[in-house]
Order: C-alpha cells, then sequence, then structure tokens
C-alpha cells in the first residue's frame, strides 16, 4: 500500500492543501506549528477514523473557515492492484470509501472499518503503534516495561485470545475447587437404612394387634347410634320436664287475663251506647254551624256591597260634566270663515309668487302686469287670510274636544248608573235574610260532649285489643308447648334405650378410640419412616453416580489444567513472542548491517523482558535503550521495519513523526546517512514518510513536502 494522494480542506492550518507523494521516503518539512503533524494526524485520523490526536474533532477545522464551509480529509490509496478513494468529511459529518471495480459507495463508519480491514489485512491498533507512529513513540518502545511490551507482541502475534483462554480454564478450575470434597459414606446410608427397617417392622406388628381393638364400620356404626339415642332421650327428657314446669306456670295466669278481657267488653259497650247516644245531637250542632258560618258569609259580602257604594257616591262627586262653549253656535260660520280665507291665500300666493318670478310681474289670473302697490296689497291680503285661517282653524278644535271629552263622560255615566243598580240590588237581597237561632257556645258544648265520648270509647276499644292479644299469645303459647310435649312423647317411644347397654357402648367406643389415635400416629410414623428410606436409597444411588461423575471430572480438570498452562503467558503466547522475536532479529541485522552501523542486535529471550541486547566490536554488550539518541533512532528504525516486514506484510507505507528530537548534530547526522542509503533500497518499493523541521535530514529523501511556506 502506499498513498498516492492527499487532499486537506479547512483542516488545522490548512485553507486547502493538496500533495502527491511519490512511493519511497518522503521528507515533510516546515516550521513548528506550520502543520507537519497535522499532516501526519490527518493521514492517520482518515485511515483509522480515529481523531483523538487532535484533541477534539471539532478542533481539528480550520479557523479561519467560514461556519458553513465544508471541511474534509480525502486520500487515494494504491494497494494490491486497486485504487481506494477515501474522505473524511468533517463539516458536515459525511465519510465515504469508494473502491476501485465496486458500484455501491461505503458511507457507514462501521461499514468503511471493516472493509478498510478487509483491504489492508490490518487493524487500527497496529496502524496507530507501528504505522503513522506519533510524535516522541519512534523509539518509545525501547522504555516500554516487560508487560507493556507483552501487550504489544500479543496484539502483533495475535495471541491476545490465550489471556481469555487462560482465564476461562482458570475460572473453571477454581468453581470445580470450590466444590467439596468427595464423602464416601455408603457404609452409614446403609446402617441407617436398616434401622428404619427394624423400626418399620416393630409399627406394622403393632398395627396388627390394635386391629383386635378397633371396631368393625358397623359395630361402630351400632355403637355410636346406641349412644346417640342415650343422649337423645336425656335431651328430650329435659326438655319435657321443662315444658311442664312452663305450662304449670302459664296456666294460673289465663283466669285473670280472660275475666279482664270479658270485664273490657262490657266496659266497651257502655261506652259506645252513650257515644251513639250524642250522635244526632252532634249532627244538628254541626248543621247549625255551618249555617252560622254561611251567615257569616253573607255579613261579610253586605259589608262590600256597602263599602262599594260608598266608593260609586264618591265617584259620582269627583266626575264633572264638561263645560259647554258659549259660541257652540257659531261653529258653521268658523268653517266658512276658513274656506274663504283659504281661498283668498291660495290666491294670493299664486300672485306674490308672481311677483317675485322675475316675470315682469304679470298676474297669474288676468295676465295684467302687476303694479308694486297692487302687489303690497296682495301680500297683505296673503298674510291676513294666514292669520285668519289659524286663528279659525284653533276655535274650531276646541269645539272639537268638547265633542269627545262629552261623548267620555255620556259613557261613564251610563256605566256608573248600572252599577249603582246591581249595587243596591244585592244590599236589598242580603239585608232581607235573617240570622240563624241558638249560639255557637251552645253547638261548641255539644260538640266536646260528643268528641269526649268518642275518646273514652277509643281508649277503652284499644285496652281491649291489647288485652286480647295478649290473651292470645298467652294462649298460643300454651297451645305449642303442649304440641312439642305430644311430639316428645312419640319421639322418646320410638327410641330403643337401654342405660347398662349403653355404658358399655361408651366404654367400647373409647377404646376404638384411642386405638384409632394409635393407629393414625403409627401411620404417621410409617410414613415418615419409609419417605426417609426411600431418601437413603436415593443419596445411596446419588453417591454411586457422583462416584462415577466425579472420577470423569477429575480427568477432565487434569486436560483444562494442562490447556490453561499451554496458554499462560510463560508458555505459548511468550514462546510465539520470543519466536518472532528472532525472526525479527535477522531482518533487524540486515537492515543494520546494509548501512554500516556499527554494532548488531540479539533478542534477549532468557529473562522475559521481550528486549534487544546490541553487541559493538571490543566491548561488552548491553541492552538496546542504552544506545545513543541517533544510534536509538537508527535502530528504532531497523526494527518498525522488520516488524513490517513480518506482520504488515500488505502494509507498504509508515509515517515517523520527528525522529530527530531529542537528537545533537552529530546523530542527525548519523540518521540522514542512514536514511540517505534507505531511501535508495526503498525507492519504488515501499513509502515511508519523515515529518521533521532538520533541511539536512530532507536532503536523503527522495521527495520534500513543504508545508508552511
Amino acid at each position: 500500500m502506499y498513498i498516492k494522494n492527499v487532499i486537506l480542506k479547512n483542516v488545522g492550518p490548512h485553507r486547502y492543501f493538496e500533495v502527491s507523494p511519490v512511493n519511497g521516503i518522503v521528507a515533510v518539512v516546515g516550521h513548528n506549528g506550520g502543520g507537519k503533524t497535522t499532516f501526519n494526524n490527518a493521514m492517520y485520523s482518515a485511515i483509522t477514523n480515529d481523531f483523538s490526536r487532535f484533541g477534539l474533532k471539532a478542533d481539528v477545522i480550520c479557523d479561519q473557515a467560514d461556519k458553513d464551509e465544508e471541511a474534509y480529509i480525502e486520500l487515494q490509496i494504491w494497494h494490491n492492484g486497486k485504487n481506494l478513494w477515501l474522505k473524511r468529511g468533517l463539516r458536515p459529518n459525511r465519510h465515504e470509501l469508494k473502491v476501485q471495480g465496486d458500484k455501491k459507495v461505503l458511507t457507514k463508519d462501521s461499514d468503511i472499518a471493516a472493509r478498510l480491514a478487509e483491504e489492508l489485512g490490518v487493524d487500527a491498533k497496529i496502524v496507530k503503534g507501528y504505522v503513522f507512529i506519533d510524535q516522541g513513540e519512534m523509539t518509545g518502545f525501547l522504555s516500554e516495561t516487560p508487560a507493556e511490551r507483552a501487550a504489544a507482541y500479543k496484539h502483533l502475534c495475535r495471541t491476545e485470545k490465550a489471556d481469555e483462554i487462560h482465564a476461562a480454564c482458570s475460572a473453571v478450575l477454581n468453581e470445580n475447587r470450590s466444590i467439596a470434597e468427595f464423602v464416601d459414606n455408603s457404609d452409614e446410608l446403609v446402617t441407617q437404612m436398616g434401622e428404619a427397617d427394624h423400626q418399620i417392622r416393630f409399627f406394622e406388628a403393632t398395627l396388627v394387634k390394635l386391629e383386635e381393638t378397633v371396631l368393625p364400620p358397623k359395630v361402630l356404626s351400632a355403637v355410636r347410634r346406641r349412644i346417640e339415642n342415650q343422649k337423645l332421650y336425656d335431651r328430650l327428657d329435659d326438655e319435657s320436664s321443662g315444658i311442664r314446669r312452663l305450662l304449670d306456670g302459664l296456666r294460673p295466669q289465663m283466669q285473670p287475663k280472660q275475666e279482664n278481657v270479658t270485664d273490657l267488653q262490657a266496659q266497651l259497650k257502655v261506652r259506645e251506647e252513650e257515644r251513639d247516644a250524642l250522635q244526632s245531637k252532634r249532627a244538628d250542632a254541626n248543621a247549625a254551624l255551618t249555617v252560622w258560618e254561611n251567615y257569616d258569609k253573607l255579613e261579610k259580602r253586605l259589608s262590600s256591597v256597602t263599602s262599594r257604594l260608598r266608593s260609586i257616591a264618591k265617584e259620582w262627586k269627583e266626575r264633572k260634566e264638561p263645560a259647554r262653549p258659549n259660541d257652540e253656535g257659531s261653529r258653521e260660520r268658523y268653517y266658512h270663515e276658513v274656506e274663504t280665507a283659504t281661498a283668498t291665500k291660495t290666491l294670493a300666493e299664486k300672485i306674490v309668487r308672481a311677483c317675485t318670478s322675475g316675470k315682469d310681474g304679470e298676474c297669474p289670473t288676468c295676465k295684467q302686469k302687476i303694479s308694486p302697490e297692487h302687489a303690497d296689497s296682495w301680500s297683505k291680503k296673503l298674510f291676513n287670510a294666514t292669520t285668519q285661517v289659524h286663528e279659525s282653524t284653533l276655535l274650531l278644535k276646541k269645539f272639537e274636544d268638547y265633542g269627545k271629552r262629552k261623548a267620555d263622560y255620556d259613557a261613564w255615566l251610563v256605566d256608573w248608573r248600572a252599577r249603582r243598580k246591581a249595587l243596591r240590588e244585592q244590599r236589598s237581597q242580603l239585608e232581607a235574610i235573617e240570622a240563624p237561632t241558638g249560639t255557637r257556645e251552645d253547638l261548641h258544648v255539644i260538640l266536646g260532649e260528643y268528641a269526649a265520648a268518642e275518646a273514652v270509647a277509643k281508649t277503652t276499644a284499644t285496652k281491649l285489643r291489647e288485652a286480647e292479644s295478649d290473651l292470645n299469645r298467652m294462649q298460643a303459647k300454651l297451645t305449642e308447648r303442649e304440641g312439642r310435649l305430644q311430639q316428645i312423647a312419640a319421639e322418646i317411644e320410638g327410641l330403643d334405650v337401654d342405660v347398662n347397654k349403653t355404658i358399655r357402648a361408651e366404654k367400647r367406643l373409647a377404646k376404638h378410640e384411642a386405638a384409632a389415635i394409635e393407629q393414625a400416629n403409627i401411620n404417621g410414623q410409617l410414613e415418615q419412616l419409609r419417605r426417609s428410606k426411600s431418601q437413603l436409597q436415593r443419596s445411596l444411588d446419588n453417591l454411586r453416580a457422583v462416584k462415577k461423575r466425579r472420577a470423569k471430572l477429575d480427568d477432565m480438570m487434569k486436560l483444562i489444567e494442562r490447556v490453561r498452562d499451554v496458554f499462560h503467558w510463560n508458555a505459548l503466547p511468550k514462546m510465539v513472542a520470543q519466536t518472532n522475536m528472532i525472526l525479527m532479529e535477522r531482518d533487524i541485522n540486515a537492515v543494520l548491517a546494509k548501512f554500516d552501523t556499527p554494532f548488531t542486535a540479539e533478542a534477549d529471550v532468557g529473562d522475559g523482558s521481550l528486549g534487544y541486547i546490541v553487541k559493538k566490536p571490543g566491548k561488552a554488550p548491553r541492552r538496546a535503550e542504552t544506545l545513543s539518541g541517533g544510534e536509538k533512532s537508527v535502530f528504532s528504525i531497523a526494527v518498525r521495519e522488520a516488524i513490517n516486514k513480518l506482520f504488515c506484510t500488505d502494509i507498504g507505507t509508515s509515517s515517523w513523526d520527528e525522529p530527530t528530537a531529542n537528537l545533537d548534530a552529530d546523530n542527525i547526522q548519523l540518521l540522514a546517512m542512514f536514511l540517505k542509503k534507505l531511501s535508495a533500497e526503498m525507492k519504488g518499493k515501499r513509502q515511508r514518510f519523515i515529518t521533521t523541521h532538520d533541511e539536512s535530514l530532507a536532503a536523503s529523501c527522495e521527495q520534500v513536502i513543504r508545508i508552511g511556506g
């Protein structure tokens, strides 16, 4: 793989930057803050969709870009004979991957990540650690702890699942250890089963003996029936004695109650006769009171008629006849004057209008010219005629008003005379009615005597009903108790009762019930013993099955323990890592030898540190992390080339950010010479990006990309 083209639009300090890197060593040169690291991180972020090297993803967008302006990273990658076009949109947040030969453009992050891993053959973790190396991480692996190196080799060698297998096996083994140790207590179980059998046989023999005491169902039923008959006889006898005592107490009470009823019946007859004797007087008194009530109504009506007659008399005094006009005979003369004055007024108006209309004062009737004197004369006539019409009209209206008032008065007078006549006739009729005979007080005395007699009769009747009800209740009670005595006698007569036989039956029943209780207890204990025996038998069977399973489980645990030991870090994963280190050793020394490096490397697989030892002629071996800065850089490049060759065979690209950091001039010169030889070696084969601000280092590269001016 190598990157053929890079476009940065509004990314970091780059408003728009496009470059086509060669397939070789490419130096990315610029001053600090010019955007070199942004260029390196942009390629890494585009391939992995990891923008954490920038901080927040929003911080990647150029500060100078407008808020709606597009921002993106676009790469063209050549890999295994295919072109891949990858675009990571920052604004808007839209990603695209197009693979040569595919019709579909991928836009989902998960689909893009899966397709890139499929095409490139490596995951994002390897891309981060061994392809696009962050600033300061070029030689960082030399200072890693053994545990960190082990984790790195697990990922490179694809043995990370070994930890999961080891943990799973350990969990199974630990869980098996938590199971209680197998204990063979079969002898104890057999002994307990024998004891249970002995107790079962003892209880079964006891039940056989109890069967002799327990009564058969028919006999038991007869015994209980005899005892129940005796109990029933005793109850009925007690009840019969109680009823006789009650009857002896009730019969003496019946005679006084009967006498009281007879006495009340006689009293009621007397009271009713007294009341009936006053019945005719009461009817006459009520009729007389009705007459008095009607007479009072007529008196009130006469008073009302008299009052209305006084009101009519007062109305006659207040209503006066309209006064007749003095000159009533002049009405016709006034009508004639109005007609004459109206005609004069009409003619005068025509002549006056003709004089004022601008037609030379021509008379409308005779067509002669009207003189001014003649016109003034007609104006005066018009005024006099108008006044005469008004005055005569007022006089005529006075005559008309009198006629209306006179007609109203005549109609009222007719009505008034008719009303007075009717009221006088009513008064005459009412005055002719005579007052009833007798006084109201005498009538009310008669009614009071009747009411008192009726109240006494009702009270006596109420007392009689209560006495009869009491007598009837007592009679019913006596009848009921006497009937119950007869019923009890019939029931006792039908009972088969013998005291001696009953006593023997009670004794047999007591023995039977004691035996039945003991029998139930023994049956319960037998049931419990049988369950215990069954449970002991199941425990014995389970013990035999557990013993068999335990033997199989022990064999399986031994196998799992061997598998766990194989996948422990100190076994298979460590062996794989050490084997790959030995394979890398040859490639590392081959790279160092090509460039006349004054030392060789040897994998340190003895102490488990997973590091390298360097050897210089005439000097004692030492660890690679003790090399000088320049030697570390050269050694790091050799190691990373070996890693790429062994683990990233399909990846032809890698990026080194500021490999000269913290190096002095001599070490930079050593690294420049190394890169110059490496450039000739890699030209057209592999692609390496060297991000630096050192011009001497850039001169050793095949292509120089200058960023930031």
